[in-house]
């Protein structure tokens, strides 16, 4: 009976087999006489390289079907020379005695180049990259392509593209790769001569996040901030893209101030985003530090998802990358490269001044959404680089800058106006960010807004605004429930004082928090200008709340609190999570009697504290009806919580003394941090 196998092998199995030939030896026994040789290769080789060391004696000789040679005088004279496949020969030995020769069944190997070509059109899934191919005239290419791993010397046992047989050049689509990802590439080729590799290149795929149809790049920053891959109004990371004047959302041919859009042909007629009335047109101000939505170019053009970043933004960038000036694809730039290997590179777009384009190729100038804070606001500020250096620059609102996008719709942090640390605040793991600064009502605009605090140490004080009831004043103490919501109190305004109690009373029940109903009393239903500017993105903490930030959290460094005095100011630094006790040595920490004087921090410290997410909270003190007192003495602070009908709680403060759960009448006024919870 005839039986039938079948063996299935892999095509590489099966080359390795065929270029195998060559790599066989034959050992023979040469007697005196003639010997019969058996010659398997598939190569022609000369009779010197086929026997190798064995040095014939005068007069021996090798002979086939159809001719012969002889060896004489060092070399073989005769028809044949070489042995070729599928013949069989004889040699005769003019030895008396039997010796053992190895007949070598190949050539020397001969040069065979693999080039691999430098990797192209790269994004964050795919890639281009080939290689050229040289082998000696007439032997068979049977196999070539690249392949790829995210570990260097990559090899055809893992991932590999089979292109089309031949030589010279050649390309592959490589697919299927994950966004921010370093990968090795060499080319490859199996041809008569075996399996050969070019050299080793590699490319980092672009990042994988999309905002709409731009991409975003994860730097591991403290804030989780995403920035765009490329300018806003470019395609590609190399490409240019659009110049806005600064609140302005569409490019243009000539960037004057006679064209400028906020203000009446002049720096110093500014009718938006002003807050020095000697710059203002007819003295107007609105005191707006922060562009709106509506006048920010990478919102209005790439939508909700995006926006310009802040001057903090611009700054923990620079502070938490290695920042290099560097060439790609023929653009020079600088690339930002984060601890965690993702990089953006930004090119040097130059400016635009009336109709000239100034500085392209050496220098990059992109805004920022934060006016000038020194008091001039017919500038705003922007980040510049060069060659040589990099930093925050204030620049005429007027000019054309590039703008790099932000992206914050699925980030995990409060981005705009929040201190970057994580702050613990129950026992399920929820976290908070704090806002940057005490929670302000700027009532003598002529547009009243809200905003944080410049400084975590800003406070307002007794100012004669903040000692009355005048609706038109800058403050930052507010009786409970006030932020401008009508929940049927008859104090629900922010500029509300009185001496009653029960004018704060509201919704009918003493049993409602700020946040329950519509949720609209909370402060932080209000937009914020330096806070995103959007309705409900922070909230007040409850009594709970607070309480596990100051006495419940268990942190690694053991540290929550500890009394201070920052920048001359009194006050309770709260630290976050992961605070590490290397940054700064406090003392008295988590003492709710610790005195003020227990640590004292300078401004140029407190950089320190603030980068690595610290918070601190002024005593900024109290008001009863129109009369505040305890500036820089008395910190009290408000949560959401009530305490039945007419009272409410809040964290208070002051010189070797703090209580977490502390209550008093809902017509006290005292300070706000507001905060917004870690998505």
């Amino acid at each position: 009976m005839k039986k039938v196998f079948i063996i299935l092998v892999s095509l590489f199995a099966m080359m390795a087999a065929i270029t195998g030939l060559k790599a066989q030896e034959v050992t023979i026994p040469l007697k005196p006489g003639w010997t019969w040789i058996g010659y398997p290769s598939t190569d022609t080789v000369d009779f010197a390289t086929a026997l190798g060391t064995f040095t014939p004696r005068e007069g021996d000789m090798i002979a086939c079907e159809y001719d012969f040679s002889e060896y004489f005088d060092g070399g073989w004279l005769g028809d044949i020379q070489q042995f070729y496949p599928g013949y069989g020969y004889m040699y005769y030995s003019t030895r008396p005695m039997p010796v053992m020769v190895t007949f070598n069944a190949q050539q020397p190997a001969p040069q065979v180049v693999v080039t691999t070509s430098e990797p192209s059109d790269v994004t964050a899934e795919s890639a281009i990259v080939g290689g050229t191919v040289t082998v000696p005239e007439g032997a068979h290419v049977f196999l070539r392509g690249v392949c790829w791993s995210t570990e260097p010397n990559p090899d055809i046992d893992g991932d590999h593209t089979t292109e089309e047989t031949g030589i010279g050049s050649f390309s592959s689509t490589l697919d299927g790769l994950n966004p921010s990802t370093t990968y090795y590439v060499r080319a490859y080729v199996v041809s008569d001569y075996g399996l050969a590799y070019g050299n080793e290149l590699s490319f980092t795929t672009e990042a994988g996040g999309s905002g709409g149809d731009h991409g975003y790049v994860d730097l591991g920053l403290p804030s989780g901030l995403l920035w765009a891959t490329c300018n806003v109004g470019a395609e590609t990371a190399e490409e240019y893209g659009d110049y806005f004047a600064w609140g302005e959302t569409q490019p243009k041919d000539y960037y004057y101030w006679s064209t400028y859009q906020y203000c009446n042909g002049s720096s110093s007629t500014l009718t938006k985003y002003c807050n020095n009335s000697s710059n203002g047109y007819n003295g107007y101000t609105d005191n707006l530090t922060t562009l709106l939505p509506e006048d920010d170019a990478a919102t209005a053009n790439w939508g909700s998802d995006w926006r310009m970043p802040t001057n903090e933004e611009w700054q923990e960038l620079y502070n938490n990358t290695t920042v290099t000036w560097t060439t790609r694809n023929g653009v020079d730039g600088r690339l930002f490269t984060a601890s965690n290997g993702n990089s953006l590179f930004l090119p040097a777009a130059g400016f635009r001044n009336g109709s000239y384009l100034a500085g392209a190729g050496g220098n990059g100038d992109y805004w920022s959404s934060s006016l000038n804070a020194t008091g001039y606001p017919s500038r705003a500020l922007g980040f510049d680089f060069g060659s040589g250096s990099c930093g925050m620059y204030n620049y005429d609102r007027n000019y054309g800058l590039s703008v790099r996008a932000v992206h914050f719709s699925t980030q995990n942090t409060a981005s705009t106006g929040a201190i970057n640390g994580k702050f613990t605040i129950n026992a399920d793991g929820d976290q908070v960010y704090f806002s940057q600064g005490n929670l302000q009502y700027i009532g003598s605009a002529a547009t009243p807004y809200w905003k944080f605090a410049d400084n975590q140490w800003d406070y307002i004080g007794e100012t004669p605004g903040q000692n009355s009831s005048n609706q038109n004043a800058d403050r930052d103490i507010f009786g409970w429930g006030t932020s401008g919501y009508n929940h049927g109190a008859v104090c629900y305004q922010p500029w509300s004082t009185s001496t009653t109690y029960s004018d704060y009373y509201a919704y009918g029940s003493y049993s409602y928090n700020l946040y329950d109903q519509t949720g609209q009393a909370d402060w932080g239903y209000n937009p914020i200008s330096n806070g995103g500017n959007q309705e409900n993105q922070w909230r007040t903490l409850t009594t709970q709340e607070w309480q596990y930030v100051f006495d419940t959290r268990s942190t690694p460094s053991g540290i929550r609190y500890a009394k201070a005095k920052v920048n001359d100011v009194n006050g309770v630094i709260l630290l976050p999570d992961d605070w590490s006790s290397d940054i700064y040595s406090l003392s008295n920490i988590n003492s709710n009697d610790a005195s003020y004087n227990s640590n004292t921090i300078s401004a140029n410290q407190w950089i320190t504290f603030e980068d690595a997410g610290a918070v601190f909270l002024p005593a900024s003190g109290n008001r009863n009806g129109t009369s505040v007192s305890l500036v820089g003495n008395y910190g009290n602070y408000w949560s959401s919580s009530h305490n039945y009908l007419i009272g409410a709680r809040y964290v208070g403060f002051y010189d070797t003394f703090l209580n977490t759960n502390v209550y008093s009448y809902r017509n006290d006024g005292y300070a706000v941090r507001l905060a917004r919870d870690v998505e």
